[in-house]
C-alpha cells in the first residue's frame, strides 16, 4: 500500500504541470486540469480546485453539492465518496444522479443546502451528467461555480472545450474541468475514430 501510494503522489506530482487555460470570450476562461487517479489516496488537485472557490468568493468556507452518476462503477462511487469524506464533505452533500433527474430536482437539494452563488457544484459523471449539472448551475441563483469531472473518454474532450448546457441552452463555462486520465481505457483505434 504504501508503495502505491507514493506512485500515486508522484504520479499526481507530475501531473500539476498539465495545465491549460481556455477562454471562453474576452471576460470568460476556465481552467483544465489533467491528473491521474483524481480520487486516489493523497491526491491535492480538488481540494485546490474548492480552495479557489473559496477564495474567489472571499469566504471562510463553501457549501459543496457533488452529483455523481449512477451508472459509475461501486468502486469509483466509493472512491469519490472516500475522497470528499477527507475533504470534509459530508455525505448528504453527496447527490447520485440517473435517468430521469431534472435540473429542478438538483436545484431542490441546493436549496436544501442552502446553497449560494459563491458556493460550489461539482459533477462527476458523463455527459448526460455534465449537461444536467451545467443547466443547473447556470440557472441556479442566476449561476454558480460548477466543476466538471468527465469519467468518459469522449466527455473529457467536450467538456474541455464546450461550454454550452445542451441543445438549446445557455452559455455557461465551469470554473474549471478536472480530467482523471485514468479513466482512458479505450483503445487507441476506438479513441481515434470517435475524436
Amino acid at each position: 500500500r504504501k508503495q502505491e501510494a507514493s506512485e500515486a503522489r508522484q504520479r499526481a506530482a507530475g501531473a500539476k504541470k498539465r495545465r491549460h487555460r481556455v477562454r471562453v470570450r474576452p471576460d470568460q476562461s476556465f481552467t483544465v486540469r489533467f491528473a491521474p487517479w483524481l480520487f486516489g489516496p493523497s491526491h491535492e488537485m480538488l481540494q485546490e480546485e474548492i480552495e479557489a472557490v473559496r477564495q474567489k468568493g472571499g469566504l471562510d468556507a463553501i457549501s459543496v453539492l457533488v452529483l455523481m452518476d449512477r451508472a459509475l462503477f461501486p468502486e469509483t462511487r466509493y472512491a469519490v465518496k472516500w475522497n470528499m469524506r477527507s475533504l470534509k464533505i459530508p455525505d448528504g452533500n453527496i447527490q447520485l444522479v440517473g435517468p430521469g433527474t431534472s435540473a429542478d430536482e438538483i436545484q431542490k437539494k441546493a436549496d436544501e443546502l442552502h446553497l449560494s452563488r459563491k458556493d460550489l457544484l461539482i459533477a462527476v459523471g458523463g455527459e448526460k451528467i455534465q449537461v444536467l449539472a451545467a443547466q443547473a448551475a447556470a440557472t441556479y441563483h442566476r449561476g454558480i461555480p460548477y466543476l466538471r469531472i468527465p469519467t468518459d473518454p469522449v466527455d473529457q474532450m467536450d467538456s474541455s472545450l464546450g461550454v454550452r448546457t445542451g441543445p438549446g441552452g445557455v452559455i455557461f463555462p465551469p470554473h474549471s474541468v478536472l480530467i482523471d486520465t485514468s479513466y482512458q481505457k479505450l483503445a487507441r483505434g476506438e479513441l481515434s475514430n470517435r475524436i
